[in-house]
């Protein structure tokens, strides 16, 4: 559903939240966007989600605390999905897994 999704963003006038969407999918060019659009608490917001210390702090100092909050989320279920496929991958049939 994350095209319809996406598409109803569009549709309904919420183009900076699509470029969001886009942007934390890794497409530069939504990042661009945000950033030539004004939005620039959500280029942060993107950036934070990835870890950026500075984007955090810019969005701290901006007071932008639930940006972060939400970047928070989306940062620690990339990193533990990261780890679990790492440990998918090297698992060599483990019986203790």
């Amino acid at each position: 559903g994350i095209e319809k999704s996406f598409k109803w963003l569009l549709d309904n006038g919420h183009k900076a939240l699509a470029a969001t969407v886009d942007a934390i999918n890794e497409n530069d060019k939504a990042k661009v966007f945000l950033l030539s659009s004004g939005n620039r608490e959500l280029a942060a917001f993107v950036e934070a989600s990835t870890g950026s210390q500075s984007a955090i702090s810019w969005l701290l100092k901006n007071n932008h605390q639930g940006w972060v909050m939400v970047a928070k989320e989306i940062f620690d279920k990339e990193k533990k999905k990261d780890k679990n496929f790492f440990s998918t991958f090297l698992n060599f049939g483990n019986p203790f897994r």
